[in-house]
């Protein structure tokens, strides 16, 4: 039987006037079969994604619309 895989990707974006910022991040796991695994790849991906957001605010920028 082959492995199987979930991978997940979010995108987030953020307008400030006419310009739109995207953030992505993406991730593999071991297949999703149950509730508890599916809030913690939840969790995992929230994580990366806040990562990513401050990271954008370290670098000055302005994540308010």
């Amino acid at each position: 039987m082959s492995n199987r895989l979930t991978i997940l990707g979010v995108t987030v974006a953020v307008q400030k006037g006419e310009a739109v910022e995207h953030t992505h991040v993406a991730a593999a796991f071991d297949a999703v079969r149950s509730q508890d695994t599916a809030r913690s790849v939840g969790r995992q991906i929230g994580q990366q994604l806040g990562d990513m957001l401050a990271l954008h605010l370290q670098q000055g920028k302005d994540l308010a619309a």
